[in-house]
């Protein structure tokens, strides 16, 4: 028997092998799988920032702490002999506390102070009074906040022209004043004679001539009431933003706590 030519076994040889080599890498495709779409709790998110620890959360944001109202509340009243009184009224404590200021100023001026008196305790009604007969201005608030808001008792805190005009209120219709206190009186020397409530004066040394009419004030009223004097020449108002102001806080919240609420003083 003829054996078989080598060159034409092995050009068979390497057509079968080529055979094989393309059939197995056809079943490799079709055999391997296509990747799977990731599960959905490994979709990607984005997630919005959230308050940090010490941030509260929109809907429990407070902006303004204190005993009352979250914000100020501007309301306007009508003053013996006419006219109008617009206002603004911090907090719903039992004691009320009017805030006239001086002539340079508007019951702005009082607001982060009256904000103060607010985290305290009390109710405050912060004024703008008026060029005429500041006195009658000063007493529509008190009624009012007695009348309205069942405050009581009642003291007013005056600067300048404004301790003026709440030492004058005072002498006029004193049951319904429980107090009064003073930042570098601007007059009322003659009311003051009259005033049979608790008064507290302030006043800077070098504040003249405020100084000589807060002693003279202090010296007239009948029962006495408290002189306290500071260095240095701020004026009204300005005793409360100035290197005593923690000092004049402290010494009206006293006086207030003394009217208001004796049994805590």
């Amino acid at each position: 028997m003829t054996s078989p030519d080598p060159d034409r076994r092995r050009t068979i040889l390497a057509l079968a092998a080529g055979l094989i080599a393309l059939t197995g890498c056809g079943d490799t495709d079709s055999e391997t799988p296509e990747p799977a779409p990731p599960p959905d709790d490994e979709t990607p998110t984005r997630t919005e920032p959230g308050p940090g620890p010490d941030e509260p959360s929109p809907a429990m944001e407070t902006p303004h702490q204190g005993t009352g109202t979250p914000v100020p509340d501007d309301v306007v009243f009508s003053k013996p002999g006419g006219g109008e009184v617009a206002a603004t009224r911090y907090g719903t404590g039992d004691c009320g506390v009017v805030l006239v200021p001086q002539r340079d100023r508007d019951r702005q001026s009082w607001d982060q102070y009256a904000r103060r008196l607010d985290a305290a305790g009390f109710q405050a009604l912060a004024i703008d009074e008026g060029e005429q007969d500041k006195a009658a201005g000063v007493l529509a608030a008190v009624r009012y906040l007695r009348a309205e808001r069942a405050a009581d008792p009642v003291v007013v805190i005056g600067a300048s022209v404004g301790g003026e005009a709440a030492i004058e209120a005072a002498a006029q219709d004193s049951p319904t004043i429980d107090g009064v206190v003073v930042l570098s009186p601007a007059g009322g020397e003659v009311a003051a004679e009259t005033l049979v409530v608790p008064v507290l004066v302030l006043v800077a040394a070098d504040d003249q001539p405020y100084t000589a009419v807060a002693e003279q004030i202090a010296g007239g009223v009948p029962g006495g009431s408290d002189l306290v004097t500071y260095a240095g020449e701020a004026h009204g108002q300005e005793l409360l933003a100035s290197d005593h102001a923690d000092a004049v806080r402290s010494r009206i919240l006293t006086f207030l706590q003394s009217v208001c609420a004796p049994e805590r003083s």
